[in-house]
């Protein structure tokens, strides 16, 4: 399948447009952005990145009532994560793609 031409359920082109129309009225606002995300990286999620994503897969669990089950895997230098439970809304994909947001 052509990725160009697969359906985009969460309408993720939008979120990418508005954010970096954001970034361009407001240079300041990227600025904020990369720092946040740099302090993301190096003090919040460090070390603990796959400590968070369990978390995530046990919070879908969670939500779905039912047992969870979490697979991690490195394909060539690409790191796979993937969990069962209930999948992402559009709200749960909007906050992906923010900082410190949770949907």
């Amino acid at each position: 399948m052509n990725p160009a031409a697969a359906p985009d359920p969460f309408d993720t082109a939008a979120v990418r447009a508005a954010t970096l129309e954001s970034w361009r009225s407001s240079p300041t606002r990227l600025a904020e952005d990369i720092a946040a995300e740099t302090d993301l990286v190096t003090v919040g999620y460090r070390d603990r990145l796959l400590t968070e994503l369990a978390a995530n897969a046990a919070d879908a669990a969670a939500v779905a009532g039912e047992p969870g089950e979490l697979a991690v895997w490195l394909s060539g230098r690409e790191l796979h994560v993937a969990n069962t439970g209930a999948p992402l809304t559009v709200e749960g994909v909007r906050s992906l793609s923010a900082l410190r947001v949770s949907a």
